[in-house]
């Protein structure tokens, strides 16, 4: 969507009070499609994923115009880590190897790595670290390295405070099973982003409840009962007219993926 048609949408003219779940989708549905859009015209790389992100960006910042700067922060901060960094991961497994060196750090390893990037964490007892301000610190230097030492620290902490390790098992299981389910859909659903798996299984919690997408609906010509099934032959139907290899139309390409996304999200969490 244009940022004109999120304003419209969830009448961000008239104030702060709109579903925060339903704008994140919305978003996610976008970046998605964004996403497989550069995906299958080839050669895509990290570069034209971070130009994506920056696409994405200025969107935000799009609305935010609009509306008088009515949208939280901490919202695009929260799409960032739990959007933007795990696709990254997934796309560009190479990446896994500083996930595995941050995890190899002892606690003082890890502290010096943070504070010399200006983010001070400790993770021993008596210390409570504000993390919303340590976020937004990790935010503003766009690093995934920081990202993903921040979140480790934080876990550590976690575990110190509570002492919980039945709990640390449970988050390390859940951790597998959605690492597991996302390769599944991977390798299970080819070359594009979009699949019931990835929208019913880490996203769960933000598009649990949606309501049917009329438009995504009309758009694909299916009905609110379709199955799965029945999403991907008309997307895959109507796309041929427009896929990047045929010389199809950019925007009606990512249209049709965003209503095609739209349509198994819903049908994956009806």
């Amino acid at each position: 969507m244009k940022s004109k048609q999120y304003v419209k949408k969830y009448d961000l003219g008239q104030g702060v009070n709109f579903n925060h779940n339903e704008f994140i989708a919305d978003m996610v549905f976008d970046f998605m499609s964004m996403i497989e859009w550069e995906e299958l015209r080839g050669e895509f790389n990290l570069g034209k994923f971070d130009q994506v992100v920056t696409q994405m960006r200025d969107k935000w910042e799009g609305i935010n115009n609009k509306t008088l700067g009515i949208l939280p922060e901490k919202l695009w901060k929260y799409f960032y880590a739990t959007v933007v960094v795990e696709l990254k991961s997934e796309k560009f497994p190479e990446l896994e190897k500083q996930r595995q060196d941050i995890l190899n750090m002892n606690n003082r390893e890890l502290e010096r790595v943070l504070s010399n990037q200006g983010i001070s964490v400790s993770i021993g007892f008596g210390f409570n670290v504000a993390w919303d301000r340590q976020w937004g610190q990790a935010h503003d230097l766009n690093n995934r390295f920081v990202f993903i030492a921040l979140r480790e620290a934080e876990r550590r902490k976690m575990k110190r405070q509570n002492q919980e390790a039945e709990e640390l098992q449970k988050r390390a299981a859940q951790w597998k099973k959605e690492k597991e389910a996302r390769r599944n859909f991977w390798e299970g659903y080819g070359h594009t982003s979009g699949d019931s798996s990835f929208f019913g299984g880490i996203l769960s919690g933000i598009l649990k409840g949606m309501s049917a997408p009329i438009k995504a609906l009309d758009t694909l010509n299916i009905s609110e009962d379709a199955t799965e099934d029945d999403v991907k032959k008309a997307y895959r139907k109507l796309s041929l007219k427009h896929h990047p290899d045929k010389g199809g139309n950019q925007q009606k390409f990512i249209e049709l993926t965003e209503a095609k996304n739209k349509c198994l999200a819903y049908v994956s969490n009806r």
